[in-house]
């Protein structure tokens, strides 16, 4: 990202968790208030203007499906040296209404409420990109993308967004947006692993077995009420809801772990997370 940070933007504690972009808090101006997601300039211009078509189409979309969503705009931008770029302005949570927050502080039956509420959640969305195939939805309900305020959960991340292309357009997406250069060098060896990344957006298994696994090494000490709390949780859902139940429930043995390769990515990139539980 090329731009320098304004005076009446305010670094948010929880701005330390996303990849595309560092959020900020504008503290004055016409934004006052709100979020803001600057994102990498890039030359492609027609893409940035699709962004913000697909963008507003996303957003519908997880509104129609049933999930909370901050109101939400994006805009584009003309960037420097003939580059551009998009700006996401969002309604602002405090940061003790994050549900990451609000898990590190809880009791165990808070942190199972909050868990077994972004399963539903997933679950309703992928039910709902099942009944429209044709719109390329996919989802993202791990915990640093939610906040609960007035006992419902709200998602505010829309970026990338997950429609109309197919998965293997927005790995594309998602290497050109990265900010970080070396991983914009190395796009032609990262496209062969980029799967390991944005399966868990489209694929049942990996998108519950996400959340899980998020919640369980967020709180190890309740890792193994929780695997029993969601595994309850998943054996009253209808088959026509959850498709692979016992599959699912024969990973919930132990808690779900992060891939060798993304712990190691996620290192190379200075990004906050917990460890895999290293169990005796």
């Amino acid at each position: 990202m090329t731009h320098s940070r304004p005076d009446n933007l305010e670094s948010i504690e929880s701005g330390k968790y996303g990849f595309f972009s560092k959020p900020f808090l504008a503290t004055s101006g016409p934004y006052q208030g709100k979020i803001l997601k600057q994102y990498h300039d890039i030359r492609n211009r027609d893409l940035c203007v699709e962004l913000v078509d697909v963008h507003n189409r996303y957003v519908g979309l997880l509104k129609k499906a049933g999930i909370s969503v901050p109101a939400t705009e994006i805009r584009f931008q003309e960037g420097t040296k003939g580059k551009y770029t998009i700006m996401i302005v969002q309604d602002a949570f405090p940061e003790t209404a994050l549900v990451r927050n609000i898990m590190l502080k809880a009791g165990f039956e808070e942190c199972e409420l909050l868990m077994r509420g972004i399963i539903d959640e997933a679950v309703t969305v992928l039910t709902f990109m099942r009944d429209h195939p044709e719109e390329n939805m996919g989802f993202h309900p791990t915990l640093r993308n939610y906040a609960m305020t007035g006992g419902k959960l709200h998602y505010f991340d829309t970026f990338p967004p997950f429609c109309r292309w197919d998965q293997r357009q927005v790995e594309e997406i998602i290497l050109e947006f990265a900010p970080f250069g070396f991983v914009r060098f190395l796009k032609p060896l990262a496209r062969p692993f980029m799967h390991r990344v944005t399966d868990e957006y489209y694929f049942e298994d990996k998108m519950i077995l996400g959340i899980v696994g998020s919640s369980c090494r967020l709180r190890p000490e309740f890792y193994q009420q929780l695997l029993d709390s969601a595994a309850e949780q998943l054996r009253d859902m209808s088959s026509e809801r959850v498709l692979n139940k016992e599959g699912i429930l024969h990973e919930l043995s132990q808690p779900p772990s992060l891939s060798p390769l993304w712990v190691i990515t996620r290192r190379l990139l200075g990004k906050e997370g917990q460890p895999n539980l290293k169990l005796k």
